[in-house]
């Protein structure tokens, strides 16, 4: 499941918040990176917190119109 979350710092239109099991997770991340007209900018999951066989990313996108290197 995917929502929506606030920016952060890096340079990025929009940042969602990816959670599930493993396998969800990894699919819904490699629809995102294989989406044309965007651009994953960074991938973070947090330590802490996270529930056993449950994983959560957030993910941070832009148009790939406007792609920079920022990490």
């Amino acid at each position: 499941m995917a929502s929506p979350t606030a920016r952060g710092r890096t340079h990025a239109s929009s940042q969602i918040r990816i959670t599930g099991s493993p396998e969800v997770a990894a699919a819904a991340l490699a629809a995102l990176r294989t989406a044309p007209g965007l651009h994953v900018v960074r991938v973070s999951r947090p330590v802490d917190g996270d529930t056993p066989g449950e994983v959560r990313q957030y993910v941070r996108l832009r148009p790939a119109s406007a792609r920079q290197t920022t990490d």
